[in-house]
């Protein structure tokens, strides 16, 4: 069964490959060139098909950051704990946990812009989205926030590495 499975998924990558006219899979060269110290004079993602890489990146990044703020939300954090760590540390980890999942949507949402303008160099990580936040009419209160529920995660950990079902 889970090899009918893989072949099925692998026939219609081929497809899709073939109805791009790709010969192979894409890689990101450039990525792993410089990662290895090499020079890399051009960027095989510069073409149609960095837009597709960058809305496929940032899907699941959004995707982690609504998880965030639902297990912030809910107290999903609970269950990881062996016992319950008190009021003040549930307020910081719900605090953080909402704000790490605003931080990591803003970096998901800059990835898909980029791909939607057809600007892979505006593809940032974290340090860009929250630049990109401070130019926002109301960004210097939502970067305070966010580092204020980054500090209440911090406290959250301390409490977890505690109380941590191991």
């Amino acid at each position: 069964m889970a090899n009918l499975r893989k072949q099925s998924v692998e026939a219609r990558a081929n497809k899709l490959r073939a109805s791009l006219g790709m010969q192979g899979i894409p890689v990101p060269v450039d990525k792993i060139a410089k990662s290895l110290g090499a020079r890399v004079r051009f960027s095989p993602l510069d073409d149609e098909l960095s837009g597709f890489i960058y809305i496929k990146d940032g899907v699941p990044i959004i995707g982690v950051a609504a998880y965030h703020v639902y297990k912030g939300w809910r107290e999903r954090f609970l269950g990881d704990l062996r016992e319950h760590p008190g009021r003040w540390v549930v307020i910081a980890a719900k605090f953080g946990y909402i704000a790490k999942g605003i931080a990591l949507a803003a970096v998901g949402v800059l990835f898909i812009t980029a791909a939607i303008q057809h600007q892979p160099g505006k593809a940032t990580g974290l340090d860009g989205a929250l630049r990109s936040m401070r130019d926002l009419p109301a960004g210097t209160v939502i970067l305070l926030g966010i580092a204020l529920g980054l500090a209440a995660y911090g406290v959250y950990s301390f409490a977890r590495a505690r109380y941590a079902r191991v």
